[in-house]
């Protein structure tokens, strides 16, 4: 978080996007679906009829905490969630690439209307899975690629991606394509190998 801090191009763009979307989300109506997901707020479950339940946690969060129920706080949980996401992809572009591209990474995730407006601002299931797919990328980009040269070895960060990849599913199904796609990345890659001996990995795939 301090190398977020330390960057002011950085944080204008965080604090900008946020109190842009911030803006809208007072100002515009709830959508049917909202409407719905806030349903299941009331009837937290382990799953609904097509969809699974942290869209009723995300939804129900801001109404839970102010006792408020309007437009602004079934989104409030969606505006925290995609300002995370924001700052997973800017730290996960600089890990991986350089600063310039992280902050074009997430200027793009800030700007691009289907992403700052429908999965930044409207509470739906996208935007805990989004928010729990960048946290996966990132701890993917931690632990497997670390300072080069060095021989891989598996650290305790292969439970955090199984948690964190079992939260992207229980936000959005699809989830389970993100962990599909670590696991064959593993297999094609000979220098991973050491993960599928790891305890670590049993233990992401309990969590």
């Amino acid at each position: 978080m301090t190398k977020i801090l330390s960057d002011r191009i950085a944080v204008y763009l965080l604090i900008g996007g946020l109190l842009f979307r911030t803006i809208i989300a007072l100002g515009l109506y709830p959508g049917y679906d909202e409407a719905y997901y806030y349903v299941y707020s009331h009837n937290l479950d382990w799953s609904y009829f097509d969809h699974p339940p942290i869209v009723a946690i995300s939804t129900g969060f801001g109404t839970w905490i102010t006792g408020l129920v309007n437009q602004f706080t079934i989104r409030f949980g969606t505006l925290l969630l995609y300002t995370g996401s924001l700052c997973l992809l800017y730290l996960t572009a600089l890990k991986l690439f350089s600063l310039p591209v992280a902050r074009m990474t997430l200027a793009i995730a800030t700007l691009i209307p289907i992403y700052g407006i429908v999965f930044g601002i409207l509470s739906q299931p996208d935007s805990p899975l989004i928010f729990f797919w960048s946290l996966t990328v990132y701890l993917a980009a931690q632990e497997f690629w670390p300072i080069r040269g060095k021989n891989y070895h598996p650290s305790y960060r292969l439970a955090y991606i199984g948690l964190a990849v079992g939260l992207a599913v229980l936000s959005k199904y699809h989830g389970f394509i993100l962990g599909f796609g670590l696991v064959l990345f593993c297999l094609t890659t000979p220098r991973y190998w050491p993960v599928f001996r790891s305890p670590w990995l049993g233990l992401g795939f309990i969590l």
